[in-house]
């Protein structure tokens, strides 16, 4: 972990840096722990509320805290498990997904991808052609 905090000119404090952390999380697979890396970089300025928060510049999120007090474990800890994966796989080739080939939906395939959608919205219009959309 390796975060700075500083004050800007606007007299905010504010965090710059990266979270880094191995997390132990279970395989979407097999469903053994297999140990993930997990990094977050962070530009946060400590809030005291939403409305603090709301005129900060693009770059720098709210981190708004409780009693001008920052749990630094809990907002590492929030940060950290925002970062992780949703279904991680571990590293062994029977849980790594599988790249599958596209299947081919250009015209020299055979089929078009919206062939039936078009289809569907000339049958709802009689067939009619001059329903004003274009093709």
């Amino acid at each position: 972990m390796a975060v700075a905090f500083s004050e800007d000119a606007q007299r905010r404090v504010t965090a710059h840096g990266r979270l880094q952390a191995t997390l132990p999380m279970a395989c979407r697979v097999c469903e053994q722990r297999s140990d993930v890396p997990v990094s977050s970089d962070v530009q946060v300025a400590i809030v005291a509320n939403e409305d603090d928060g709301a005129d900060l510049p693009r770059d720098l999120e709210p981190l708004v805290v409780q009693d001008d007090r920052l749990d630094v474990m809990a907002w590492v800890e929030d940060e950290l498990i925002l970062a992780a994966p949703v279904a991680p796989a571990c590293v062994r080739a029977a849980c790594q997904p599988s790249v599958q080939p596209e299947p081919d939906r250009t015209e020299a395939g055979g089929k078009r991808a919206f062939a039936g959608l078009k289809r569907m919205m000339d049958d709802a219009d009689g067939g009619d052609e001059s329903s004003g959309r274009g093709e």
